[in-house]
This record gives C-alpha cells, sequence and structure tokens, in this order.
C-alpha cells in the first residue's frame, strides 16, 4: 500500500489566539464592562499611567491588539512598544484617542482575519470617530472660548477648549452639536456618575429631538475626572 495514502491526515493548525485589551480609566466601573461586554480585557492606567506596562504583559495570548484610549502619553506607549516586542509578541497599538474611539474599533474587531487586516479596520473605525470629552476647570484660565472660572464646564474637542459652559445637560448637547456641524449618523454619549437619571433622560430626549435622524446611545461611564464622552460616527 501506498505509504502516503495510509498516513492519517494531518490536523489543521488551530488559528492564533488574538486578544484586545482595552485601556481603561477605572478596570472596575461601568466603562470597564462596556468593553468586556463588547469582547476586550480591561486594564488600568495606574499611578501615571505606570502600570499598564505590567498589566498587559501578564495577558497570554498570540497575538495582541491593544487600544490605548487616551489614557497613555506617547512615552508610555513607546515603552509598552517595547517590553512587548522584547517579550516577541505579536502586536498592534492602535491609535484610539478616547474611550469612544475604542468602542467604535472594537465594534468592527474579525478575530477571523489575519492581525494586520483586523488592525487596518480597527484603526479606520476609530478614524471614522470624531470625539469631545467634558471636565470641570480646576483654576482660572484664558481659554480660546473666554476666560473659565473654577468649577465651570470645559467642553474639550483634542486638546483645544471649544465651549464653556455651567449646565451638565446643556454642556453635553451642545458638544454633540458641533460634533455633528460636520455630519454623522450615530452619536454615542458616555456620562459619569455627576449625570443622574433625570440629566441622563434629558440628554438622550434633547439630542434626539434635535437631530432626528441620527441615532443616539448612552452609557453609563462611571466616576472619573471626564464627566462625559461624546463620538459621532
Amino acid at each position: 500500500a501506498d505509504a502516503d495514502a495510509d498516513a492519517a491526515p494531518q490536523p489543521e493548525a488551530a488559528p492564533p489566539e488574538r486578544v484586545v485589551v482595552a485601556v481603561v480609566p477605572d478596570p472596575t466601573g461601568p466603562l470597564a464592562d462596556l468593553f468586556v461586554e463588547a469582547g476586550a480585557r480591561v486594564v488600568g492606567p495606574g499611578p501615571g499611567g505606570d502600570g499598564v506596562v505590567e498589566s498587559v504583559l501578564e495577558v497570554i495570548a498570540d497575538e495582541l491588539v491593544v487600544l490605548p484610549n487616551g489614557q497613555l502619553s506617547r512615552s508610555q506607549i513607546v515603552a509598552l512598544d517595547a517590553a512587548l516586542r522584547d517579550g516577541d509578541r505579536h502586536v498592534l497599538i492602535l491609535p484610539t484617542g478616547s474611550v469612544v474611539q475604542g468602542l467604535s474599533a472594537l465594534a468592527v474587531h474579525d478575530p477571523g482575519t489575519t492581525l494586520s487586516v483586523d488592525g487596518f479596520g480597527m484603526a479606520d473605525a476609530a478614524a471614522a470617530t470624531r470625539h469631545a470629552h467634558l471636565v470641570r476647570a480646576d483654576r482660572e484660565a484664558l481659554t480660546l472660548v473666554g476666560r473659565c472660572s473654577p468649577g465651570d464646564l470645559l467642553g474639550m474637542v483634542g486638546h483645544d477648549v471649544a465651549l464653556i459652559g455651567t449646565d451638565l445637560v446643556d454642556a453635553v448637547c451642545l458638544l454633540a452639536g458641533r460634533l455633528l456641524s460636520s455630519g454623522g449618523e450615530l452619536v454615542t454619549v458616555l456620562l459619569g456618575q455627576e449625570y443622574g437619571a433625570e440629566e441622563t433622560g434629558a440628554v438622550l430626549e434633547r439630542l434626539r429631538r434635535s437631530h432626528p435622524d441620527v441615532e443616539v446611545v448612552g452609557y453609563a461611564a462611571g466616576p472619573g475626572q471626564v464627566l462625559a464622552h461624546v463620538g459621532v460616527e
């Protein structure tokens, strides 16, 4: 008999395991739950971002896709990349500058493709998501849109102050409206602990009324320095 014909078929090699790791402000809060429900592992940046390298290195997988989500400085990203490559890990660190960009990237994650193709699609989705966030001023300062006082609400687009306000509902709705001025089909708002049920309902109702052709979704984000995140796709 032909030895080749009698040989048992070789099992196909298992595809590499790929894990998406998302950096979030609080790895135990509701924002972390959103990423976990979408299929990611979550890690916190630790004090000053110093703990993220160790946390990511503890994730065992053939391939890693890391979503910094605006929680890490460039130097911390460089240190993370160096540590992962020293460990001979196959890794992509994607340019997600906010948690809403991270969620957009995770929504198109496709473990059935190669690491490069998956990373390309995720990065493309993140780049297509315009984002802003709301914080409180901790001191008096002169901004591009006027002078702010401690406790004022600052609507940030990128690193620039785009609006100054005092009302939680008004401020986040104005931020969303500014992002929507360039178009969009989906608005995602992530509202921190200062937004109770009444404020959350008011935000969603006002956005849906003001932009009836746009889908609006909202989630709790828990405590943190950022009071609200807004993303538009």
